[in-house]
């Protein structure tokens, strides 16, 4: 099991994805390669994995503009944080005006980030888990913080994709609800 919701949903859906046949997919991909109509000098293979409605942990489509179908996070009731069991106002605000204090000296000393001394990097980052440690609220962990479980899901599934296909020396695109896996093959040049 990964350390988080995330890297448990990543390493499921690499496994998945991993265990489709890739071989006959890059195959079909290459076999129906055409010319790039935007630069001859190529050409682009594609080969249709599905659909988002077949492929996706939900099933669904969404658009910003309309999310209806999705439901809310039964952590966060939809919110994507939750209330911090540690919450301390006064510890927050503490460790928070001390970064701030600390950054401008920094800042002013040193310039930019890359030239500040490791030690006092070391002691924003301690400052900086003091300010989480005692925030109001938390990340919900369970929709990484989108307040959708199912768009959390998907995200993930589409970023293991995404990943797999770019291994496998192509990527991936679609449109009206398909997905599919595409390379380019730059041509050979031939002299006559």
């Amino acid at each position: 099991m990964g350390e988080t919701v995330t890297e448990d949903l990543q390493a499921k859906y690499r496994e998945d994805i991993l265990g489709w046949p890739w071989d006959e997919i890059i195959a079909e991909a290459m076999g129906n390669a055409e010319t790039d109509p935007d630069d001859e000098g190529q050409e682009i293979g594609s080969c249709h994995l599905g659909t988002i409605q077949g492929l996706t942990p939900s099933g669904k489509m969404y658009t910003p503009w309309a999310a209806g179908n999705l439901d809310s996070c039964e952590k966060c009731q939809g919110k994507g944080d939750i209330p911090n069991p540690q919450h301390n106002i006064r510890k927050f605000e503490k460790a928070q005006e001390m970064n701030r204090s600390l950054t401008r000296k920094l800042l002013d000393a040193h310039g930019a980030h890359p030239n500040w001394p490791d030690e006092d990097k070391a002691r924003l980052e301690r400052l900086r888990a003091q300010e989480q440690k005692y925030r109001e609220n938390l990340e919900c962990e369970h929709c990484g913080s989108l307040g959708c479980r199912e768009a959390f899901e998907d995200q993930e599934w589409t970023g293991v994709l995404e990943a797999v296909a770019e291994e496998k020396g192509g990527f991936v695109d679609g449109d009206s609800g398909d997905i599919n896996f595409s390379l380019t093959i730059t041509k050979d040049c031939e002299e006559s």
